[in-house]
């Protein structure tokens, strides 16, 4: 079983700062994270030594046991399997007191009592970390690797990664609801599930999909998948969070006279609107409840907002010209009057 130094893992000098360690794990693992690097056994490998450092060097109480040990951890290792039930630090103080070696040979030396440490005492000092190497479960406690049946192994259960995917979707497909077929990347390789996506998605939407992200370890629960919605630019329509604006243009005579026009839903319906007379361009009016509606049938709906937009005559009759002539005669006398 080789030796693993933690710190060259890292690519850290021994005496290294808690900052610079979680810098450089946070930097290595990025870089080698199972997520980043689908069906990569190097990758993977890769990222279980960068945790296992990162596990031990991150803990104060793990750090030091490991500087204590350092290159001894073999004799230490050979220790335990002649049965002998010492912790790291007893083991160091007990051979240096015999004047080394990990025998205990009898007479001479002073005799040392020593307490066996539990499974609860390991979980308590140490906690649950990731399936690591022998090293690890050898120097740090338990006799067998995380899984194994050694005499104080335990299986550590290790819960999965959680896994984003950006999901594309229609205007219509967010009123209404819609269903995807993805296709992602795990540790274990490619998978393939149908999703559904519920009516009143917004942009950004994040729908969680329990269980369907990267496997655990050990019998640990699988991560969970995340659908980043986004809503295709639609012709018509712009929306933003749960509204949604249109343009809708509108006959300068009714502007002018008032009188109703059709303004077109995101459901694909039409509403009659009423337009007073004197109606200039771009006055808004809101349609409430008419955007996209409450997601799972709970909070509000969006309102719809229709911006007008007066339509100008083209192709004038001589009479439609007569009659803007006149109109203007009009309102320049009118105006004149008032000065």
């Amino acid at each position: 079983m080789e030796f693993k130094d933690y710190y060259e893992i890292l690519g850290l000098q021994r005496g290294a700062g808690d900052k610079e360690i979680r810098s450089a794990y946070r930097k290595l693992a990025r870089t080698y994270h199972p997520d980043v690097n689908p069906g990569n056994k190097e990758a993977e490998a890769r990222f279980k030594e960068i945790n296992e450092a990162n596990e031990v060097l991150s803990d104060p109480e793990k750090r030091k046991l490991y500087d204590e040990l350092g290159p001894r951890w073999r004799e230490y290792e050979q220790f335990r399997a002649a049965g002998g039930q010492a912790t790291p630090d007893e083991f160091l103080r007990g051979t240096a007191a015999r004047g080394g070696g990990a025998g205990g040979g009898a007479g001479g030396g002073p005799r040392y009592e020593y307490r066996t440490m539990s499974e609860e005492d390991l979980s308590d000092l140490f906690g649950e970390g990731a399936p690591f190497s022998d090293f690890f479960y050898q120097t740090f406690g338990g006799g067998a690797r995380a899984g194994g049946t050694g005499r104080r192994g335990r299986a550590v259960q290790v819960p999965g990664q959680d896994i984003e995917q950006q999901v594309e979707i229609t205007l219509e497909e967010a009123v209404k609801g819609t269903t995807r077929m993805l296709q992602y990347a795990d540790r274990q390789g490619s998978r393939r599930i149908e999703a559904s996506l519920p009516a009143g998605v917004r942009e950004g939407s994040r729908i969680r999909l329990a269980g369907q992200g990267s496997p655990g370890y050990n019998g640990g629960r699988n991560g969970d998948l995340y659908l980043i919605v986004h809503i295709k630019p639609h012709p018509l329509f712009e929306v933003k969070d749960a509204d949604v604006h249109v343009n809708v243009p509108v006959e300068l005579h009714t502007c002018m006279l008032g009188g109703d026009t059709l303004v077109p839903t995101p459901k694909g319906t039409r509403l009659a609107l009423t337009i007073p007379a004197e109606t200039q361009n771009g006055r808004v009016f809101r349609l409430s409840g008419q955007g996209l509606p409450a997601m799972h049938g709970r909070g509000k709906a969006g309102d719809l907002y229709a911006r007008v937009q007066v339509v100008l005559p083209t192709h004038l009759s001589a009479e439609e010209r007569s009659l803007f002539q006149r109109l203007a005669e009009l309102r320049g006398a009118r105006q004149g009057a008032r000065a």
